[in-house]
């Protein structure tokens, strides 16, 4: 097992380097530069091309690529953690990744257990009642929610949960008057605002979780040793629990494991509906703002996410099933 682990350390290097090395290439050809947001006919042309020269986009694009690997003076690049300054925050690019990417994973890391929680509860119930109505609603409640894009099922949840009946702040992470709150207040007050967007992620993963779930039960329950099981007496929520379900899940680590970017690149969609100040919001604001430095940080960070969710579920899979640490 840590041999597997080892070499998917190792496979994981030069995936992020061609990650990052195509971000680089494919954002510095896309049309427009950064220095368009401060074209003006007012700005002395000198000006805009000092701005350039600041900005390191004033040479060719190999010799841009040799400096941000840090192979070209003054050889501080992105493998020596040099990530440059944000062009439209005007702080290092670090200092904004640090302000973001714990909002990102609160939101993500709640909409999981959202899904996880919901997505198991219905797809147990479901196939324990298969055909009955509680399937027939799971199966088709699964299929609308799973359906529905992103940014629509966010929308609505605004609408009714905010506009419509006012319960639920509808944007940002904390109140304009969250500084005057006391710790408790602070908590609930965070906390609110968190609801919408994390149902927003969690609910149509949740819905896929419950299908899936549903599914491999069902195919579980049709084995041989669980006809055993049911001849030697044992009631049917212990031949479900103690033996059905545990060898269902063994799939379900797979699924945990594709979650992370399924909600990453849901949460960009939900964190601009909800104004939610995180990672996926940061990088939209970057991509129409041309911010090169911040653009590849935000990818190497989002990267990183999916082989670390990818790099937990084989520890799972090797912890659920002994058969795989061999």
């Amino acid at each position: 097992m840590t041999r597997l682990l080892i070499r998917r350390l190792l496979s994981a290097i030069p995936v992020l380097f061609g990650l990052l090395t195509i971000t680089f290439f494919v954002i510095r050809l896309a049309p427009g530069d950064p220095s368009a947001l401060y074209q003006d006919p007012s700005i002395d042309p000198q000006a805009i091309d000092a701005l350039l020269e600041q900005m390191g986009l004033e040479e060719p694009l190999p010799a841009q690529y040799g400096k941000w690997l840090g192979i070209i003076p003054p050889f501080r690049g992105v493998f020596q953690g040099e990530w440059g300054m944000s062009f439209s925050r005007r702080q290092p690019v670090f200092e904004v990744i640090a302000e973001t990417v714990p909002n990102t994973l609160l939101l993500t890391v709640t909409a999981l257990l959202i899904d996880l929680l919901l997505g198991m509860t219905a797809g147990i119930l479901a196939a324990i009642n298969r055909n009955r109505w509680i399937d027939h609603v799971v199966r088709s409640a699964g299929l609308f929610f799973y359906s529905m894009p992103h940014f629509y099922f966010a929308v609505m949840l605004v609408f009714v949960f905010s506009l419509g009946l006012g319960w639920l702040p509808a944007t940002q992470m904390h109140s304009v008057n969250a500084d005057l709150m006391t710790n408790f207040e602070y908590f609930f007050d965070a906390l609110r605002h968190l609801i919408l967007p994390a149902l927003a992620l969690g609910i149509p993963a949740g819905a896929s979780t419950a299908r899936y779930l549903r599914n491999h039960l069902l195919e579980t329950l049709q084995q041989d040793y669980i006809r055993t099981a049911r001849a030697k007496g044992l009631t049917e929520r212990a031949v479900i629990f103690r033996h059905a379900l545990p060898n269902a899940l063994l799939p379900m680590i797979t699924l945990l494991g594709l979650s992370v970017p399924f909600l990453l690149s849901g949460a960009v969609i939900v964190e601009v509906v909800f104004a939610w100040p995180g990672m996926g919001r940061v990088t939209v604001d970057a991509i129409f703002t041309r911010d090169y430095p911040l653009i590849i940080a935000n990818t190497f960070v989002a990267g990183t996410m999916v082989i670390a969710g990818n790099l937990i579920a084989d520890c799972l899979y090797g912890w659920a099933d002994p058969r795989i640490r061999v």
